[in-house]
């Protein structure tokens, strides 16, 4: 009798799913007088939608608040994977196989610093206010009134 084998699908990489932070402001007296950017990611809602009045408190129209992308980049790093190391290898003035091994060290050590982060960080005021307010919309989304939604919570013994 033959058996049947699962197969492990690999979902393929999009570049253009990647995204990134643009500094698109300097707040001279953020970080306690240091000076500190304002990045698009202070500057969107949880929706995804433009802060408008926080965009316009740095002068900055809703269309200038956008995410770097892999069109940003030099069009060098468009093309296929083989294209987009060499120029990575020639701009950093290393070998090939040196440029692959420095990118995939590089984003392992990113992973497991995030890791060392997320075991150490205590959950804040902020973050909890984020999760109900998520937790509140995804119920409501569902047919859920605020009555039921406030009944649910305090249930699980959450007030908010």
């Amino acid at each position: 009798m033959a058996t049947a084998t699962a197969v492990k699908t690999v979902e393929r990489f999009k570049p253009e799913s990647l995204r990134r932070n643009k500094c698109l402001a300097w707040d001279a007296a953020g970080n306690k007088g240091k000076g500190a950017g304002v990045y698009t990611s202070d500057l969107i809602n949880d929706d995804e939608t433009v802060n408008v009045e926080a965009a316009s408190k740095w002068g900055l129209k809703p269309q200038e608040v956008v995410f770097l992308t892999v069109k940003d980049l030099p069009r060098e790093y468009h093309g296929d994977v083989k294209q987009a190391v060499i120029a990575y290898a020639r701009e950093q003035e290393m070998t090939q196989e040196d440029a692959v091994l420095d990118l995939v060290l590089s984003a392992m050590l990113q992973k497991a610093a995030n890791k060392s982060v997320a075991a150490l960080r205590p959950t804040t005021d902020r973050s909890k206010d984020r999760a109900l307010s998520t937790l509140r919309k995804v119920l409501a989304e569902q047919g859920k009134s605020d009555a039921q939604i406030t009944a649910a919570l305090q249930a699980l013994g959450i007030s908010g």
